[in-house]
């Protein structure tokens, strides 16, 4: 659902300049994957947010709060962001990321 759906069930809204918290290509773990863009970075709308970007509408209007109280959560949220959001190629590295760190999740202690 999450690699092959959830771009067409939840387009991204995308709208005006605003102050946020980096998702996507923009956040980590795909920041560091990904060369750097000359345009706007992608943000979920958040006055406490450190960053100017284009507003994109999250999945649940919670999911600014809880990306800034549980880092790894924010990092799947944005992973799902990249491929609701990206190319191909950047589509395929958040596919393999998201994989990679619900695998870890579920795996026993």
């Amino acid at each position: 659902f999450l690699v092959h759906a959830v771009k067409y069930l939840f387009p991204p809204e995308l709208s005006g300049e605003t102050r946020g918290i980096p998702t996507a290509w923009a956040a980590q773990p795909l920041v560091d994957e990904l060369a750097p863009q000359r345009d706007l970075p992608p943000v979920w709308p958040d006055a406490e947010g450190g960053q100017r970007g284009i507003a994109v509408a999250p999945l649940h209007s919670a999911v600014a709060q809880l990306a800034r109280r549980d880092p790894e959560l924010g990092e799947r949220l944005a992973l799902i962001d990249a491929i609701r959001m990206g190319d191909a190629r950047v589509r395929g590295l958040a596919t393999k990321l998201l994989s990679q760190r619900l695998a870890q999740a579920s795996a026993p202690a």
